[in-house]
């Protein structure tokens, strides 16, 4: 499941991966919370941590349904947070579909990622 990252500015939404994510997550809490936070700003950033507690994602979830919602020209900066080692490689590889800048973070940066998100 997604768990939302509090005290962060409202153009910032920021989401931790806890457990195995699956495609509820991302249309009962991702996509929500994005046209939310885009009812209120023009452009938003996103902060996705892919902790220690993170398992996976189940059924047919994956690092698509994000970009689906990351696709848009309403973002501007994109943060991934992780030391999952199949993570970084494939946020690399679809990273040139996203029109955002995308910086990404071991767990250890993480308050890096919170200083250049919220930059």
């Amino acid at each position: 499941m997604f768990q939302a990252l509090d005290g962060l500015p409202d153009q910032v939404l920021g989401l931790e991966a806890v457990g195995a994510i699956g495609d509820r997550d991302f249309e009962d809490v991702l996509a929500p919370a994005v046209e939310d936070r885009l009812s209120r700003n023009d452009k938003i950033r996103l902060l996705f941590v892919f902790g220690p507690d993170f398992e996976g994602y189940q059924g047919d979830a994956s690092w698509d349904d994000a970009l689906d919602v990351a696709r848009s020209s309403d973002f501007d900066r994109l943060a991934v947070v992780t030391d999952v080692g199949w993570v970084r490689p494939m946020v690399r590889s679809v990273g040139w579909l996203v029109p955002a800048d995308i910086e990404i973070f071991t767990v250890e940066e993480q308050a890096a990622a919170l200083a250049w998100i919220t930059a």
